[in-house]
């Protein structure tokens, strides 16, 4: 505790370190951190503040392994959770711009169909008029028949 680097490198531990904590040196530390009759921060306080600061320390790194054991996997589901929701977002964003493409297809086609189907009402009218027309007209010719007879016979 003495080396004048020991600080920063608790602290550089502290920082990024503590995620590389093992098991095996858990294991190791375990066999004094469980010891509360041995390794009590208020005890060690009477030697000195760092070393009570130390033993906090130490325990704190020990209960944040054993967390991170239980947090880390949890994460990284998040981690995948979050890359397939991207993905799913980014699909139902093509399938929307596919949708309201179709959508505008639809309105121009109901465009289409509208006025088609005017020009067909249209052209049906005028057919019936002409077929009303045709008929009047062969009404006609057949009424005026008999008189092309009595036209010739008289003009003869």
């Amino acid at each position: 505790m003495s080396a004048q680097s020991f600080l920063k490198d608790v602290t550089i531990f502290g920082a990024s370190g503590k995620d590389f904590m093992n098991d095996e040196s858990i294991e190791f530390l375990s066999v004094y951190v469980d010891r509360k009759d041995f390794f009590d921060p208020s005890k060690a306080k009477k030697a000195s503040i760092a070393a009570e600061g130390l033993c906090t320390y130490v325990g704190a790194m020990k209960a944040y392994h054993g967390a991170s054991k239980i947090v880390k996997p949890k994460l990284v589901a998040v981690e995948v959770a979050e890359e397939r929701q991207k993905a799913a977002n980014e699909q139902l964003k093509a399938a929307e711009n596919d949708l309201d493409m179709c959508r505008k297809k639809m309105v121009d086609l109901q465009k289409t169909f509208d006025q088609n189907m005017r020009d067909k009402r249209a052209t049906e009218t005028r057919a019936s008029n002409l077929q009303k027309q045709m008929q009047q007209a062969s009404a006609l010719i057949e009424g005026l028949a008999g008189e092309r007879t009595r036209w010739t016979e008289d003009a003869a």
